[in-house]
């Protein structure tokens, strides 16, 4: 039930887009909307929809800060209440998770999960976790004290926003490393 609302979720959701809307977009991912459109029965548009291949190369080009809100926004809002609501499916599976690793003699479902993995252990885990934390948050901050002076140099506001990631984190690897994830 879970999988079924999350692809009802995403294929509910459409977001169309004229050819002015398409600021930073590379032609590949213009010509993919433009046939996905026209696949929808949009002819003249461009669709855009939350499945991995049409999103992640929206949010990584798209100039259009409020487009780029409005579908992340869409994405991570998607079997949160409404028609494809998950709410109850995820208690039942964490309800019949627990029960299950209860029922098998473990304290939770992470150690049932864990026993036959390198980790062993949820405290394992948090142990790796916490050897990873400060390094991986120091870089983490760099990247994003980098970002924030790209975003700032182009609208003069360096106020960043989870939408805001994928963009300016391609920016900063073409200017670094003129390296084009196309």
């Amino acid at each position: 039930q879970y999988s079924q609302n999350l692809l009802a979720a995403n294929s509910d959701y459409e977001l169309l887009l004229t050819t002015e809307q398409l600021g930073g977009l590379p032609t590949s991912v213009k010509n993919a909307a433009k046939q996905a459109a026209k696949d929808a029965g949009h002819s003249g548009k461009y669709l855009f929809t939350l499945s991995a291949p049409s999103i992640f190369p929206f949010l990584t080009y798209s100039t259009d800060r409020e487009l780029r809100k409005e579908i992340y926004t869409a994405y991570t809002e998607r079997c949160n209440g409404g028609e494809f609501d998950n709410t109850e499916v995820i208690r039942t599976i964490i309800s019949l998770r627990a029960r299950r690793a209860q029922l098998l003699g473990y304290n939770s479902h992470a150690e049932y999960v864990l026993d036959d993995v390198m980790a062993k252990s949820p405290k394992a885990v948090y142990d790796l976790l916490g050897d990873l934390w400060e390094p991986a948050l120091k870089s983490a901050n760099e990247e994003m004290a980098n970002m924030k002076i790209i975003k700032r140099r182009d609208t003069k506001s360096d106020e960043f926003a989870a939408w805001d990631w994928w963009y300016y984190a391609e920016r900063l690897r073409k200017q670094r490393y003129n390296l084009d994830e196309q």
